[in-house]
């Protein structure tokens, strides 16, 4: 996706030679692995564009049409990159670093062993904000107490937690007072400015 967490993953993806000098093995799981859109059916996206639309359209409005685009861009990606981790045997990594909530989820879920789990969100420090912007409905709907279960397991699961600047972990600390502040904390992104690049 066109978006500053997936600039993140490209540049670790790109970067994994680096990560080896270091003694370090790094391997990057996301949707672009496991469906090839170039493949996909033309004619069966095309079929479906209606429905899309019309859902894409009222979604903000309707909080069950929420949930349904939430699942559709979200949920089942976070559950298929899971279950592509979980095929191919690879439960033996020392360190996992997930950078959203949702395959997290779906990761605690299902594991079958205690693995250490990082957590990574790219956002201000509120879970959900962005999709209670995109989702103005979600603030009265009873179908928001899904997403705050979803938050709830993760954060009581994962190791810790990690941001990608100081402002958005201080919000979370402040949202999240429950939490140990021993398991926040941030890493600078790491991507280099166009300044930087002169």
């Amino acid at each position: 996706a066109p978006n500053g967490a997936s600039s993140v993953l490209r540049t670790l993806a790109e970067s994994t030679s680096k990560f080896e000098e270091y003694g370090i093995q790094l391997s990057v799981y996301s949707m672009d692995l496991i469906v090839l859109k170039s493949f996909e059916n033309i004619a069966a996206i095309n079929q479906r564009k209606g429905l899309r639309y019309f859902i894409k359209k009222n979604a903000n409005a309707n909080s069950i049409l929420a949930f349904i685009s939430i699942y559709a861009i979200y949920l089942r990606h976070a559950r298929k990159i899971v279950k592509y981790y979980f095929d191919q045997g690879l439960e033996e990594s020392r360190i996992l670093f997930i950078h959203d909530i949702f395959t997290c989820y779906y990761y605690l879920k299902y594991r079958s062993r205690r693995q250490k789990t990082v957590l990574v969100l790219h956002n201000n420090g509120d879970t959900f904000n962005m999709l209670r912007q995109y989702y103005p409905v979600l603030n009265k709907s009873r179908l928001y107490s899904i997403l705050l279960y979803i938050e709830r397991k993760v954060l009581s699961e994962v190791d810790k937690v990690l941001f990608v600047a100081e402002n958005p972990k201080d919000t979370f600390v402040q949202l999240h007072p429950d939490i140990p502040i021993e398991k926040v904390g941030f890493v600078y992104n790491g991507i280099l400015s166009k300044e930087m690049h002169i």
